[in-house]
């Protein structure tokens, strides 16, 4: 009777884990699993705000996309970093949690930004900038003052 083989290899979905792009897979479905996870953890209001964006020498990094959610995220934070440990048998040290803000791309055609200042407000102004020594500061003040369509009559 022979002996099943043994083998030390990882099984079937980490067999490519040895190149770059087998890491880097392995490292993507790892998260995404998490992440899935972590979102059910989570309460409601903050489900579709906070995620887990990355782990790497045992810190998992949580990140949330505005400033209120994150300050939310910084109380769940150490009680899901001790669920996620458990549920994924991971070696975590610690976490952190930090902001990423989505990019804004601005249209081409955004109006411009007008302000008008009554005509004392634009006078107050042009009397600050004469005491003013740092000329750039100056020149930028009057432009200010001047800009204003009431103060150029």
């Amino acid at each position: 009777m022979t002996k099943p083989f043994k083998t030390s290899k990882p099984a079937a979905p980490y067999k490519h884990a040895t190149t770059k792009l087998g890491k880097l897979t392995h490292k993507v479905n790892q998260l995404t699993a998490i992440n899935q996870y972590f979102r059910q953890i989570l309460p409601q209001e903050l489900q579709d705000l906070c995620y887990v964006a990355n782990i790497e020498y045992g810190c998992l990094t949580f990140a949330s996309k505005n400033s209120h959610s994150l300050t939310l995220l910084r109380f769940y934070a150490p009680d899901s970093l001790i669920k996620i440990r458990k549920k994924f048998k991971l070696t975590l040290t610690q976490s952190k949690c930090i902001i990423i803000l989505e990019n804004r791309i601005k249209p081409k055609n955004e109006p411009k930004l007008t302000i008008e200042l009554s005509e004392s407000s634009a006078e107050n102004i042009k009397s600050v900038a004469k005491g003013i020594s740092d000329e750039k500061l100056q020149e930028a003040l009057l432009r200010l003052a001047n800009q204003n369509p009431s103060s150029s009559k």
